[in-house]
């Protein structure tokens, strides 16, 4: 009988990539890592559209696609070639869409949740328009919309529209309408209300729902090296609209940010496809990687696999 395995999609070298790589060893799935950012230089995919024939070689390993049950995206770059050419490019990122189409792996999480959260402006909307609550937001890069609404919120804050930068809060000289035409014409911003109160993260995982606090003065607890994280009960209405969250999304895990304020209302922030949890689970004790890898070893039960 042939090995089973799971995939990982992500640089070697990540410590997220490892440790679930790990974790899945010690429950005797097999593993197969996988860099997108070095295809095709140092492994190989193939395809047989006639006979739906398809296989990975990586080290001198051949794996079937057929051997795949699961995969965990960690990340996706681009791949690096030597040959700076649109068409090379574009042969191996329809090859690498190939295999990121396969149905009957269990994708956790597929392409199609991935790309969704890009998109965040379209995320907080659908997020309002199954139930929770989002704080008043503009995204886009228009100075006199964006004038507009910073002068309709006393305490706002503004941030990347798609992330990786932290969060600061708006001072008078943004509230400008000169500051705000130089800035908007290189970029459009993320503006949105501040919700005085605290940072909650729920992570939902299959069936599975925690939720841990994190506590911290600063306005983006990422630049807080003092920020702590506690375990805390997930209100059962909560739960629900978590969970209600990641499938609508097409999640089959994700990690939701909230905003509590001092009444205690929950805010929906994003729901991420392919969140950092080892540390916030080291020191809140929460069963993340568990619940992960029971899910990873799970079939794939959509009903187009």
């Amino acid at each position: 009988m042939a090995a089973i395995y799971s995939l990982i999609l992500g640089d070697e070298q990540d410590k997220h990539v490892q440790h679930v790589r790990n974790a899945l060893l010690h429950h005797g799935r097999g593993v197969i890592c996988l860099d997108t950012s070095i295809y095709p230089e140092r492994w190989r995919l193939s395809w047989h559209p006639s006979i739906g024939y398809g296989a990975i070689e990586k080290d001198g390993q051949i794996i079937e696609f057929d051997q795949i049950r699961s995969a965990y995206w960690r990340s996706v770059s681009p791949p690096k070639h030597k040959i700076s050419s649109p068409i090379v490019l574009n042969d191996s990122v329809s090859m690498l869409r190939t295999l990121l189409s396969i149905p009957h792996i269990h994708w956790v999480n597929s392409k199609e949740a991935v790309d969704l959260h890009k998109v965040k402006p379209i995320q907080l909307s659908q997020a309002k328009s199954i139930g929770a609550t989002i704080p008043r937001s503009y995204m886009g890069n228009d100075p006199a919309q964006a004038i507009g609404f910073l002068n309709q919120i006393q305490d706002a804050i503004f941030k990347p529209i798609h992330g990786g930068a932290p969060t600061k809060k708006v001072n008078n000289q943004h509230r400008t309408l000169e500051h705000l035409h130089n800035c908007l014409m290189l970029c459009p911003v993320s503006l949105q209300e501040y919700i005085s109160g605290t940072n909650v993260r729920t992570f939902v995982i299959g069936n599975e729902v925690f939720s841990a606090e994190i506590c911290s003065n600063e306005i983006d607890f990422r630049e807080d090296a003092d920020a702590c994280a506690v375990p805390i009960k997930t209100p059962a209405e909560i739960a629900v609209l978590a969970c209600r969250i990641m499938r609508y999304f097409k999640m089959q895990w994700t990690a939701i940010d909230w905003r509590r304020d001092n009444d205690g209302h929950y805010y929906f922030l994003e729901a991420n496809p392919s969140p950092m949890f080892i540390d916030l689970e080291l020191v809140t004790g929460l069963p993340i990687t568990q619940a992960l890898v029971e899910l990873l070893m799970q079939p794939n039960t959509d009903s187009r696999a």
